[in-house]
């Protein structure tokens, strides 16, 4: 059991990835989405609507708390360029289910509450034209798409810890809803019913956040308080605080992130030089 603390843990630090950039568009219904015929494809995997559910139930009881006038999506983890091309979706596919819902080109997706969705039982996967991915469900969810919060009117390139602290909490139940109930109840057990994105993560370390770009350095703006961290060249995890309540949710991390490396020129080749033998 101890290691499905471990396990838990780990999901978390994986899966809790921000964007610091991204513009999050606004929520949509079910109703004001087209539903499309697809084709099948086994060898793929696919997420459980009732898991992605959980995570839209934590967002809405814990927004006004943590991060009052927020918005939630997504987002599929592929780091292979033109992953999600124009037309990209993703599908929620049941007995009397059948949505689509648009993917940006960053793998992002505003996911719809859908009472068809709940009662199928419906499966969720990620679908290129026509051809969407119906298979297996995996087991654990740091397989699952991404969580992310965004505040409002955010300066670019920095993140609100609040945000962090909603995200951690949603990642959180997103595991939970996939284990089994003696692995949850042993779960319980073992964490003693604390809250891992609270009180557990001041034994066991802060959450980590993978950031969309390199950065050389994180600066915490709370007030007039500030703290440089993460001193360092081209990383990409932030290790947040969002056990520490000192901090508070309006804290900034305020990222510089690192030059995008311009390409060096390359020289034409040259004709080897000309010599004439002296005479």
């Amino acid at each position: 059991m101890k290691l499905l603390l471990v396990a838990i843990l780990i999901s978390l630090a994986n899966g809790c990835a921000g964007n610091a950039n991204a513009q999050v568009p606004a929520a949509m219904e079910a109703d004001d989405i087209p539903s499309v015929t697809i084709k099948g494809n086994k060898s793929a995997q696919v997420w459980a609507y009732r898991t992605m559910e959980t995570g839209l139930d934590v967002f809405e009881g814990k927004r006004d708390a943590l991060a009052p006038g927020s918005s939630l999506r997504f987002v599929v983890r592929n780091d292979r360029p033109g992953a999600f091309p124009t037309g990209a979706a993703v599908k929620v596919i049941g007995e009397q289910t059948d949505i689509s819902i648009p993917v940006a080109a960053d793998g992002g997706f505003v996911m719809v509450r859908s009472a068809s969705a709940h009662r199928d039982k419906a499966d969720v996967a990620l679908a290129v034209g026509d051809v969407v991915a119906i298979g297996k469900k995996p087991a654990s969810a740091s397989n699952y798409p991404l969580p992310e919060v965004r505040s409002p009117n955010l300066p670019a390139g920095a993140w609100r810890l609040g945000d962090l602290r909603l995200q951690c909490s949603i990642r959180l139940a997103m595991c939970e809803d996939t284990l089994s109930l003696l692995q949850l109840a042993g779960f319980k057990a073992l964490s003693l019913g604390r809250d891992l994105c609270g009180h557990a993560i001041k034994v066991n370390g802060n959450i980590t956040f993978r950031t969309p770009a390199p950065f050389d350095s994180a600066t915490l703006i709370d007030g007039e308080r500030r703290l440089l961290t993460h001193v360092g060249k081209q990383q990409r995890v932030y290790r947040a605080p969002v056990h520490d309540d000192s901090w508070s949710n309006d804290t900034l991390i305020q990222f510089q992130f690192s030059p995008t490396p311009q390409p060096q020129a390359i020289d034409s080749p040259r004709a080897p030089a000309q010599t004439t033998d002296a005479i």
